[in-house]
C-alpha cells in the first residue's frame, strides 16, 4: 500500500500550459522571433524553465549570455501572467482531499522555479494538503536526476526501499525521475485517461492524439453507465483506417465521441466517410489528472500496476535513446 505520493506539478496537478505558452510568445513577439502553437509548447516543457527558454528561442539566440537575458525576461512576464488561465485539472482537488482523508502523505516536486511552484500551489490548493512543495533550486540538478527526489524523500522521512512511495507525473521526464529514484510509477495510457475523464457519456469513445500526416495514436472505448471498456490496444493508425473500422465493425453506434488533441483532424475524416460523430468539449477533450486516477484505479483492480521501467504508453513512452541507456544499466537523463 502506498502511504506517500510525490506529485509533479505542471500537467499533473495543474493545467499551466496556456500561461507558459502565452508568456513565452510574449517574449518572442517582443523580439520579433517566431511564435509557437500551444501544442508545440507541450514538447518544450518538462525540463525546467531554462530549458523551456532555450527551446522557444531561435537557434541563433541561444548563446549563454542571450539565454540568460531571455530567461530574466520570461521570468518577469510569466510572473505577471501565471494565473491568467492556469487551473487545477477537473476532479483533482477532490482526489487530493480523498487521499488526505485516507491518511496518504503528499508532496509536490516540480522542475518549475521554486518560487513559482510554491506560488501556484498556494493559490489553487488547500495549504494543508501537501507536506512539502518544492521546485527547482540552485545547485540541485533538475529532474530526472535523482538528487532532488531523494532529498525530498529524506525530508519526508520516507525511503524508496519501503515500497510505500509512489511518484505521479505526466511526461517521460517523470517516468525517468521515478526510475532514477528507485520509485514505482503507475502506468496509465493517456488515451485511457481521456476516456475515463469524459464523465457520464454513454456510447463509443474514439481517442485521437499526436495527429500528423493523416495518422493518429488511437484507441476505442465503450462507455456504459460510468463503466469504460477498452475495445483495442493503443495503436498508431491512419485516420482512414479508423473510419473504415468504425463503419465496418461498429455500424450500429449512433453516438461517437472523439477525444484528444487530434480530434479535429479525425473528426473531418469521419465526417467525410459519413460517420455520425462529435468532438468532446474542450474541457473533456484532453487528459485530466482525475481521468488518469480513475484509469489507474481500474488497472489496480486488475492487478496491473507497472513500474516506471515497464512504462511506455503514449506520451509517457521512453525514447529509443532512453531505452538503450536503460538496457545498458545507465541512468535515464534528459537533454
Amino acid at each position: 500500500m502506498f502511504k506517500t505520493v510525490l506529485f509533479d506539478l505542471d500537467g499533473t496537478l495543474l493545467n499551466t500550459i496556456d500561461d507558459l505558452a502565452d508568456s513565452a510568445n510574449r517574449v518572442c513577439k517582443a523580439h520579433g522571433w517566431p511564435e509557437h502553437d500551444t501544442a508545440q509548447y507541450k514538447y518544450f516543457v518538462g525540463n525546467g524553465i531554462p530549458k523551456l527558454v532555450e527551446r522557444f528561442s531561435p537557434e541563433d539566440q541561444r548563446d549563454p549570455k542571450t539565454l540568460q537575458k531571455t530567461l530574466a525576461e520570461f521570468d518577469t512576464v510569466y510572473g505577471a501572467h501565471m494565473h491568467d488561465k492556469t487551473a487545477p485539472y477537473p476532479g483533482m482537488p477532490e482526489l487530493l482531499a480523498k487521499l488526505q482523508k485516507n491518511g496518504v502523505k503528499m508532496a509536490v516536486f516540480s522542475n518549475k522555479a521554486d518560487e513559482f511552484a510554491r506560488a501556484v500551489v498556494a493559490r489553487y490548493f488547500d495549504s494543508s494538503l501537501f507536506e512539502i512543495v518544492r521546485g527547482a533550486l540552485p545547485d540541485v540538478p533538475t529532474k530526472p536526476a535523482p538528487q532532488g527526489t531523494r532529498a525530498l524523500m529524506q525530508k519526508l522521512g520516507v525511503t524508496a526501499e519501503s515500497g510505500e512511495v509512489l511518484y505521479v507525473g505526466d511526461s517521460n521526464v517523470d517516468v525517468a525521475t521515478a526510475h532514477n529514484a528507485g520509485l514505482p510509477c503507475c502506468g496509465v495510457s493517456t488515451l485511457a485517461a481521456m476516456a475515463y475523464g469524459v464523465g457520464d457519456f454513454n456510447g463509443l469513445i474514439v481517442g485521437a492524439m499526436d495527429a500528423r500526416r493523416q495518422q493518429v495514436y488511437n484507441a476505442l472505448f465503450k462507455a456504459e453507465n460510468g463503466r469504460i471498456i477498452r475495445l483495442c490496444d493503443d495503436r498508431a493508425v491512419s485516420c482512414e483506417y479508423v473510419a473504415q473500422e468504425l463503419r465496418d465493425a461498429y455500424p450500429s453506434e449512433n453516438d461517437i465521441l472523439i477525444v484528444g488533441d487530434g480530434a479535429e483532424l479525425l473528426y473531418k475524416h469521419l465526417q467525410a466517410f459519413g460517420i455520425p460523430c462529435r468532438m468532446a468539449s474542450p474541457l473533456h477533450r484532453y487528459q485530466s489528472a482525475a481521468g488518469a486516477a480513475l484509469a489507474a484505479e481500474a488497472l489496480a483492480a486488475l492487478g496491473r500496476l507497472c513500474s516506471a521501467q515497464e512504462l511506455q504508453p503514449v506520451y509517457l513512452r521512453l525514447s529509443q535513446a532512453e531505452r538503450e541507456r536503460l538496457a545498458k544499466g545507465l541512468p535515464l537523463t534528459a537533454e
